[in-house]
């Protein structure tokens, strides 16, 4: 039989089947329709008999298909070796410098990130600082707000003790004149009660407008000191470069990554080396099932069909 039964046109490139091989198809799927069951040696061997078209119609259209396809193959195959001649070094030259101008942007990015955390650091002083200067003012204040009001009670319990003796004085006065005296010195000890509280008031305001302009003055330096810091820069761009900064790892121990975390890890059966265990011999082994498992083939074979019943 010819072998040249798959084509494929220059012009086109579309490969063709011969209406040989479709014959030859369509006549082993005509023979294997007949097969209904196996259950006998008779319909075993008839069964044999049925299938070897189909084989026969297999080898013919492997072989086909490899002549078909075998002068484009070498196409194929120089114009894989012309392309491996022009980028003979090209990957590895590119790699080389990519590698270099990586390790160069991943030290700027470091040099960008000491930067940053340089001036977290330095804002992070600055604001601890603002928040002492603002504690001590509030202490201060409170201070001298608990002195002013001491002293305010002070004033207050010797007006009262001053005005429970001239009370006495003007209770136990037989004339005019000693009563008289009395509602004086009162209205004496109310007026220098008013003056008290007024220059007590004009203290505590001018205590706490001080206050208030030096936490003001802190502020102004806080913010001064903020603007002296120096930004950020940014990673400077290339044109006709990309950057991506991406995280990546390396396993220093597998043996332990599997404990802590074995959803990481995947666990996988060598099947070459199992099979190559069993053929050594090998019938049992944990966490194996080996097994028996039967399949035959068929050989082309020059002899009549038999028909099986079905």
């Amino acid at each position: 039989m010819n072998n040249a039964l798959i084509i494929c046109p220059q012009d086109t490139l579309t490969p063709v089947v011969s209406a040989e091989l479709i014959a030859m198809r369509e006549a082993a799927f005509a023979g294997t329709a007949l097969v209904g069951k196996v259950t006998t040696d008779e319909q075993n061997e008839a069964a044999t008999l049925a299938v070897a078209p189909l084989t026969d119609f297999k080898n013919h259209v492997n072989k086909a298909h490899k002549e078909a396809k075998e002068p484009y193959l070498r196409v194929c195959q120089l114009l894989d070796e012309t392309k491996r001649t022009l980028l003979d070094g090209v990957f590895a030259e590119e790699n080389r410098i990519c590698i270099l101008t990586g390790n160069y942007k991943q030290e700027q990015l470091e040099i960008i990130r000491q930067a940053a955390r340089a001036r977290d650091r330095e804002l992070a002083r600055i604001e601890a600082e603002r928040e002492v200067e603002e504690a001590r003012i509030a202490v201060e204040a409170a201070k001298i707000a608990c002195e002013k009001q001491a002293a305010l009670d002070k004033i207050e319990a010797e007006r009262k003790a001053e005005e429970a003796r001239i009370a006495a004085e003007a209770a136990t006065a037989t004339n005019a004149k000693a009563r008289a005296a009395a509602a004086d010195r009162k209205k004496q000890i109310d007026a220098e009660r008013a003056l008290a509280a007024a220059a007590a008031a004009k203290e505590q305001a001018d205590t706490t407008a001080r206050l208030e302009r030096e936490r003001l003055a802190r502020e102004a330096l806080v913010e001064q000191e903020r603007l002296a810091l120096a930004p950020v820069q940014e990673m400077k761009h290339t044109a006709g470069q990309t950057v991506k900064v991406r995280m990546t790892f390396t396993v220093t121990d597998i043996y332990k990554l599997v404990r802590v975390r074995p959803d990481l890890c995947k666990i996988e059966a060598a099947t070459q080396v199992i099979n190559e265990a069993i053929a050594m011999g090998m019938k049992v082994c944990p966490g194996l099932e080996i097994f028996e498992e039967v399949k035959t083939s068929t050989r082309p074979r020059n002899v009549g069909r038999k028909v099986i019943d079905i």
